[in-house]
């Protein structure tokens, strides 16, 4: 970490984040703050393509909108959860909401941080980090 609390831009070097957000703006916004601190990032649309990547590579976290009004975020977990270990089910999983009465939903139903927007980029470096260190 730098001075002030500012992350480096190599603070997530050799992190692998997988990002899911059906909007364009939003997840390369994302995309953008993860790869500015030196992670390697695949960005997505959809759940299906999330856990189709999710069979050929594991990543070591990922970052999901969670501000949609259906069940797909927490579909997309439970999916997640539900795979093997070493098949990526104990990923580090962050979701990203508009609102902070989300965070309690989220954690309950298997997301291990909430983020709310607009995001502090740091402070989601600072959360990958942390999940990925303890």
């Amino acid at each position: 970490m730098g001075r002030d609390g500012i992350y480096s831009l190599e603070s997530l070097n050799g992190i692998y984040a997988l990002v899911v957000d059906t909007e364009k703006e939003r997840r390369a916004l994302v995309s953008g703050i993860l790869r500015y601190c030196g992670a390697l990032v695949t960005p997505v649309d959809t759940a299906e393509s999330a856990l189709s990547i999710m069979e050929l590579l594991k990543p070591d976290v990922v970052i999901v909108d969670f501000s949609r009004p259906d069940d797909g975020p927490i579909a997309f977990i439970r999916r997640v959860r539900a795979l093997k270990p070493e098949e990526g089910g104990m990923v580090a999983a962050v979701a990203v909401g508009d609102d902070a009465e989300g965070a309690a939903l989220a954690r309950s139903r298997g997301y291990d941080a909430y983020v709310i927007r607009p995001l502090d980029p740091w402070g989601l470096c600072r959360i990958v980090s942390r999940l990925l260190t303890t």
